[in-house]
């Protein structure tokens, strides 16, 4: 995880770093990623227009927070886990 507000966001609850009008929707897709069992349960929420990242980084994944706020992460098969979580122009 590369962002600071995310971060912040993430081990203290504190949004100062993250746009006032993304901090709702950071915290359900958070909680969503964390609850999730399966890859292809984060398609099922089309208004986040979640899709695989192009070229060079396989695997990533890209969820739009606001038009130009998206939280990019990849899921690691063997523990199950999100990693390299990051949030573009969340600021």
């Amino acid at each position: 995880m590369v962002h600071e507000g995310l971060r912040r966001f993430i081990a203290d609850d504190d949004a100062a770093g993250l746009q006032a009008a993304a901090v709702t929707k950071v915290r359900r897709i958070l909680s969503f990623l964390q609850d999730m069992e399966r890859e292809d349960e984060i398609g099922t929420v089309p208004h986040w227009k979640a899709h695989p990242r192009a070229r060079g980084r396989l695997a990533s994944r890209s969820v739009a927070v606001t038009e130009h706020c998206r939280l990019t992460f990849q899921i690691d098969q063997t523990n199950a886990e999100i990693i390299d979580l990051d949030c573009g122009d969340c600021r």
